[in-house]
């Protein structure tokens, strides 16, 4: 298997692993009862969410550079890490 033609990038990485994580999470949530189950609803948007992003990428990929969009989009989430973590204080 030929990682290297698939040209991953900084946020198909976080993307695919969000949505296998998220995926049995939001199985799990569906089944709880009450406004428990309000969680596995919150989690299948965030898996959505996940999935159009992933679908940007994969285009943009197609289009520009992966190594110039995977520095850009790890600076992007610097940014807004770095902007989270000041709100918390």
């Amino acid at each position: 298997m030929n990682i290297k033609k698939y040209k991953l990038t900084f946020l198909s990485v976080i993307s695919i692993v969000g949505i296998l994580i998220g995926i049995p999470l939001d199985f799990y949530g569906m089944t709880l009862t009450g406004g428990a189950s309000l969680a596995g609803v919150v989690i299948f948007g965030v898996v959505i969410g996940l999935v159009v992003l992933l679908i940007v990428d994969r285009v943009l990929v197609s289009i520009f550079d992966p190594k110039k969009i995977s520095i850009i989009e790890l600076g992007i989430f610097v940014i807004l890490l770095t902007i989270f973590l000041i709100r918390i204080d």
